[in-house]
């Protein structure tokens, strides 16, 4: 461990960026998470970069570059430093900072997506598998929509991958390539390459820009290149906040190798380099519907099973080396059954046919004609990862900001293709205890899967606020307004509004905005007899939160194996409710379950009343 002087971190004050810098490595090099955060102004802001190492194995694992604010963006702050790592594909970004004037400590994330970003509208890439050197060579044609403000154009590229040319608006640049080492000095005409962060330096948005890259894909996250298999994901196409655009994608790679990316199988439609050596094969691929993530998935697979559904074809590959038929046939009935069940609730599949490919090792991918999952999942997750097309598909979910698309996958998914099975709602009002709200759940299985589970079961919530049709319905409104735009929980509402005809900002404050639940409690119970039924007077209060909710739930009544359940709702601290059961109850309880996020105190036993 390389010991770094306390006095360095306790002056709290570094008088320019080198200082910083230097500070910045040796904090990281220590592991120490007290000599990190010392860094910031205030303690917060380090919040995601500590939660962002301990993913990547701990601070030792990240680098950190300093670099001038780009042209048109000095407002941020003069300098910025930039934390980075290699990144997995739906996992984390390289957080970046501001080192602030006055005492040079580091300020509040920079959030490079949104408004301010130069987008891109139509990529496409060339490429070049080399199994036995476990390569990629990439060649990256972007285009720009040009509707940013004057400000130089910030893409990102998986920092494993060696940049070697920029040509932008025509014209060759020369690369500038930060380390943690000095500040650079960049000048208009030149690619500055810090960590992630790929920026050609102007003062205004650029039209196109082409890049050519390599990398050498063998332990780096799940993405990989082996004799076998070659799984292309993470950050590999330049993007501007992995904002959705058309794509276009040309692999060349082994003869007998299957190939797959995102989209319909093309001519190759553009000029280029790429061409196939003897035992090569050239497959291109175009996905016209906007997406945030295109792909390359390929392998020496044998086809283990295949289908025809309403004319769409359904195709299960293996790697072996045994065939794994049995498996193969339930995975595309799984898959030919689930598109039935998805167009039946929200409407059009867009795409021929779905595959699943099986891997060894990467666990899974979203995708949209066609999904990687790890051998032993295939055959549950399979019906998961076909929700994506519309949920990350059409309407995209470029996981910078939110993470939506897996609850609402969940949702559709677990929850009304698969009935609860495998239990999504029980997980969901087991985070009950989470103070994190689903807008801050920025990776979607941190916080033990949280982002699925609760955002499934606000779902159901929401379903037993508006009814079934009023969600079946807000789904197609969402799939219809949202197509190709970046889209998070807040953009979601409008569509329910929409269909269910009611305001529901109140909704999402409590269950999507929120993350502070009410306790229920039965603070009493009175029952008597009234014909040929009982009638049971129950109070209850809400508490915990800094004014009543709006709730539903149901009071439960029990006597043996005898049980009543009747839902209600309450929107003030205490509240009183008549219960009909056709027994005496012995105990009554309030159930949250499906209804409301709630912690709950203990049933009460009834006492007899003499009302009449």
């Amino acid at each position: 461990m390389v010991v770094v002087p306390l006095l360095l971190f306790a002056a709290h004050r570094f008088p320019g960026p080198t200082a910083l810098l230097d500070a910045a490595r040796q904090a990281l090099a220590s592991n120490n998470k007290g000599a990190v955060v010392s860094l910031f102004s205030n303690p917060d802001y380090a919040d995601y970069l500590l939660r962002m190492s301990g993913r990547q194995g701990g601070f030792t694992h990240v680098k950190v570059a300093v670099i001038p604010a780009p042209p048109g963006w000095e407002q941020s702050g003069a300098y910025w430093a930039v934390f980075h790592s290699h990144q997995d594909i739906e996992q984390d970004h390289d957080p970046v900072f501001p080192i602030q004037n006055g005492h040079g400590l580091l300020g509040r994330e920079i959030p490079l997506w949104g408004e301010g970003i130069n987008p891109i509208f139509q990529s496409r890439a060339d490429v070049h598998i080399l199994p036995s050197a476990s390569e990629a060579d990439i060649t990256a044609d972007l285009f720009f929509k040009r509707t940013g403000p004057r400000k130089a154009t910030i893409l990102r590229l998986n920092d494993y991958y060696m940049l070697h040319s920029a040509r932008v608006d025509g014209a060759s640049e020369k690369l500038v390539i930060a380390d943690d080492r000095a500040v650079p000095v960049v000048e208009p005409g030149e690619t500055l390459r810090a960590g992630s962060l790929l920026i050609p330096w102007a003062p205004a948005p650029i039209a196109s820009a082409t890049f050519t890259y390599s990398g050498i894909l063998r332990n780096v996250g799940e993405d990989k290149i082996s004799a076998n298999e070659a799984y292309v994901t993470a950050w590999w196409v330049p993007t501007t906040a992995q904002l959705p655009h058309q794509s276009s994608v040309r692999v060349v790679a082994p003869k007998e190798w299957t190939i797959r990316s995102e989209g319909s199988v093309s001519s190759t439609g553009w000029d280029s380099a790429a061409t196939a050596g003897p035992r090569e094969q050239v497959v291109s691929y175009r996905c016209e519907i906007p997406i945030s993530f295109p792909k390359v998935a390929a392998g020496n697979y044998l086809l283990a099973a295949s289908v025809q559904d309403r004319g769409r074809s359904f195709s299960a590959y293996d790697l072996g080396p045994k065939l794994d038929e049995g498996r193969g046939k339930q995975d595309v009935d799984t898959a030919a059954r689930a598109v039935r069940f998805y167009e039946n609730l929200l409407g059009s599949f867009p795409f021929s046919g779905y595959d699943v490919l099986d891997s060894d090792s990467y666990y899974g991918i979203e995708s949209y004609n066609y999904t990687v999952l790890r051998k032993d999942i295939t055959s549950w997750a399979t019906s998961h990862e076909i929700g994506h097309t519309y949920f990350g598909g059409l309407v995209p979910c470029p996981y910078v900001r939110d993470t939506w698309n897996e609850g609402m996958t969940q949702y559709v998914d677990s929850v009304l293709f698969k009935k609860d099975s495998d239990h999504t709602l029980e997980g969901g009002i087991a985070t009950v205890n989470l103070g994190v709200p689903l807008t801050q759940m920025f990776v979607p299985w941190e916080y033990n899967d949280a982002s699925y589970m609760r955002g499934a079961y606000v779902m159901r919530m929401l379903e037993n606020e508006i009814g079934f049709d009023g969600v079946r319905n807000g789904l197609r409104d969402l799939i219809k307004t949202r197509v190709g735009k970046d889209t998070a929980w807040p953009d979601l509402r409008a569509s329910f509004e929409r269909a269910s005809g009611q305001q529901l900002e109140w909704f999402w404050n409590q269950w999507i905005a929120g993350a502070t639940f009410p306790k229920l409690t039965v603070l009493g119970a009175k029952t008597s007899r009234a014909g040929d039924e009982w009638v049971t007077r129950v109070r209850v209060s809400q508490s915990g939160t800094r004014k009543p909710f709006r709730l539903r739930f149901q009071i439960k009544s029990t006597s043996g194996t005898d049980v009543e359940e009747q839902p209600e709702e309450m929107s003030s601290a205490s509240q009183e409710f008549d219960v009909k059961t056709e027994f005496r109850p012995l105990r009554v309880a309030v159930d949250p379950f499906q209804y409301t996020l709630a912690k709950v105190g203990p049933p009460v036993e009834p006492v007899a009343s003499t009302r009449s």
